[in-house]
């Protein structure tokens, strides 16, 4: 099987040369915002691609991957890396390379949003701006304090936005909303991991929803989430679900921002080929 790399920046590039001496490799340089589409197109025959780049970068690789024969594995190079902290054991993108190497993939759940897929998180509201903004603030900060800063940052002009759920066909949730957050992997905002039990192979998303707060309140919502006491947290809501529609202004996919007037969220079980190094 030859082993296609893809990467937006040459600095792992000595790395790759190193590690896949005796393999069948080569390595594709995106050029321009979904030059991967292209890329991953070329190759007819089934093949491992590496994505070496964040959250976004991997959202991008996988469009062209699902329901394929087509395996990949993603690399931590970006500055949230949630998904790989679902499916990795190390954070070192060397190390992951390594690990890869005698690791065979294993099928799990992507998630139709509209006319696009998601592998990690769906986010609404405030939820959204966050995942919007956890980059906006420095690398060398702590990701539970990147957290943090951005529910300070966004939280003063915030006007709850108000999201409506419907699923077979019944509304289950229609009020303005503090936090609304779709998970098939367990981590989003840049390491906080809010979904601890979530699985990529039982073919369900785990949803949680806050309800309208009071603003002074956000920080004490926040250091729940952040230590995973989300069923504590007064009025919340948690379920899971195969299929739902959404309606509301803001989401983020994947770390990617994308704005609709309603959102078809959809599973696909077992639908994408990961390596996964995590014991």
């Amino acid at each position: 099987m030859k082993h296609i790399f893809l990467l937006k920046t040459p600095e792992f590039i000595p790395v790759i040369h190193e590690v896949m001496k005796g393999y069948d490799y080569v390595i594709r340089v995106s050029q321009y915002s979904h030059h991967v589409d292209k890329i991953i197109r070329e190759y007819k025959e089934p093949a491992r691609f590496y994505s070496i780049g964040g959250d976004g970068f991997f959202n991008q690789v996988i469009q062209n991957l699902v329901n394929t024969e087509h395996e990949v594995v993603i690399i931590p190079k970006g500055t949230g890396n949630d998904f790989s902290r679902s499916v990795n054991q190390s954070s070192d993108p060397k190390q992951v390379l390594i690990d890869s190497l005698n690791k065979e993939s294993v099928l799990i759940d992507t998630v139709s949003v509209n006319d696009v897929y998601a592998v990690n998180s769906i986010c609404f509201s405030l939820d959204a701006l966050i995942a919007n903004s956890i980059h906006e603030h420095s690398d060398k900060t702590k990701n539970s304090s990147r957290y943090f800063l951005s529910v300070f940052t966004k939280i003063r002009h915030y006007p709850f936005h108000h999201v409506k759920i419907i699923e077979n066909e019944k509304v289950i949730y229609d009020d303005q909303t503090t936090l609304c957050t779709f998970m098939n992997g367990q981590y989003y905002g840049g390491g906080i991991q809010i979904a601890p039990k979530a699985s990529l192979q039982d073919g369900l998303l785990n949803v949680f929803i806050i309800p309208k707060i009071l603003k002074r309140n956000v920080p004490f919502y926040a250091a729940k989430i952040l230590t995973h006491h989300m069923n504590k947290i007064k009025d919340s809501l948690s379920f899971k679900t195969k299929e739902v529609y959404v309606y509301t202004k803001i989401c983020n996919i994947d770390g990617e921002e994308i704005e609709a007037s309603s959102y078809h969220l959809k599973v696909n079980p077992h639908s994408l080929r990961v390596i996964q190094t995590k014991k």
